[in-house]
């Protein structure tokens, strides 16, 4: 993955943190309404993996994963 597509992704993970976080009195509240959006779990995973391959690196660990064939 390219730096600038690691950048892109981790701004939007962080954006959604973010949201998250300003959402918390809307919930508190009993204000939330909950939306379904499909996503794909693997990619998820996956630039999971990536984001923090670099941490892991810098303190000699890897990180590692297997994709799951469907059946």
């Amino acid at each position: 993955m390219r730096p600038v597509e690691l950048i892109h992704d981790a701004s939007q993970t962080l954006l959604g943190v973010v949201n998250d976080v300003l959402d918390f009195s809307k919930l508190e509240a009993g204000a939330v309404e909950f939306e379904a959006h499909p996503f794909d779990p693997a990619a998820l995973a996956e630039n999971t993996a990536v984001l923090l391959s670099g941490q892991a690196h810098a303190k000699g660990l890897s990180v590692q994963g297997e994709r799951l064939r469907s059946a």
